[in-house]
């Protein structure tokens, strides 16, 4: 289940060595990924075989169906999850929205349940999992944002939720014709011709709106335009408070992950069991009934 201690800060000092180690800048980014790295030529075979050895270890003798069952129910859930994210991130936008949470999910859910049909039967990709992504996501909450600010406020409460909709399904319909085209006529391949900068660009700034958007839908704050407009919100007391939560998941998921020091096959499972189960034990102990919870905003309103 966990790998020794020994053998985890062993990685951890691998990994700084191959940040550090000298050489042509294709041979140093090969090097910054152990999975590239098993097969890079300027591995000296001490270190090759080393990591084969942590490959040797890390392998489970669980029998490949029960294994098969487990994955496949981890990845359900996982995908469940990532459409609950989704679908708060774009319908607590706005207080309007907020009573619909329940319809985003299901939404979502029926995109992934359509999305995992469509590529098991016609998909050639052995190993994918298909589910709804997060940068069409962050596109639809800078929708959102827009038609808050686009839409009359006499008519908002009316007009939002169906106009969201209504604009979520075409841009997804478009996204998908694009998509089909792309693939369909084999244009992926201009991929080459598209300056790394640009897509590294992209990609960082993906990165922000995601990090924006976490940390928004966290502490139920608004990030303003203008760096100056949100220095107050880091001396907010209830700002931390609610953060706090946040990093106590997200850091040790994310350490541990980076670094393989638990199983994939039982760490998602239980960042996902752990937390839920200690907030509900949080919530008997300290006598808070659900509706108390909702109304501080510890739980999303009633469907």
């Amino acid at each position: 289940f966990f790998r020794p201690p020994h053998e985890v800060m062993k990685r951890i000092r691998a990994r700084w060595r191959r940040l550090f180690q000298r050489g042509p800048p294709e041979a140093r980014r090969s090097l910054l990924n152990a999975d590239d790295a098993r097969e890079s030529y300027v591995l000296p075979h001490s270190v090759r075989k080393r990591m084969m050895d942590e490959d040797a270890f890390s392998r489970t003798e669980v029998p490949p169906r029960i294994l098969e069952i487990l994955s496949g129910v981890m990845l359900g859930v996982l995908v469940f999850a990532f459409c609950n994210v989704y679908a708060s991130a774009v319908f607590m936008q706005h207080i309007y929205l907020h009573p619909h949470l329940q319809a985003g999910v299901g939404m979502n859910v029926l995109a992934a349940a359509v999305l995992c049909a469509v590529s098991v039967r016609y998909s050639k990709v052995g190993v994918y999992v298909a589910s709804p992504d997060i940068n069409p996501t962050i596109i639809h909450v800078g929708m959102a944002a827009h038609l808050v600010r686009s839409i009359p406020k006499e008519n908002l409460q009316v007009e939002l939720l169906p106009t969201m909709i209504a604009s979520i399904a075409l841009s997804t319909l478009l996204v998908s014709f694009v998509t089909y085209v792309l693939g369909a006529f084999g244009w992926t391949r201009l991929v080459q011709f598209t300056p790394t900068t640009v897509v590294r660009g992209f990609l960082a700034c993906v990165g922000v709106e995601i990090i924006k958007t976490a940390v928004e839908n966290a502490t139920g704050s608004v990030f303003h335009e203008g760096f100056s407009h949100n220095i107050p919100l880091v001396f907010r007391l209830d700002f931390w408070l609610w953060l706090v939560p946040a990093l106590a998941v997200g850091v040790p998921l994310y350490t541990l992950k980076r670094y393989n020091i638990i199983r994939s096959v039982f760490l998602f499972p239980a960042f996902l069991i752990i937390p839920i189960v200690a907030f509900y034990s949080i919530l008997f102990v300290t006598g808070t009934t659900l509706q108390e919870a909702r109304h501080t905003g510890w739980l999303y309103p009633e469907a």
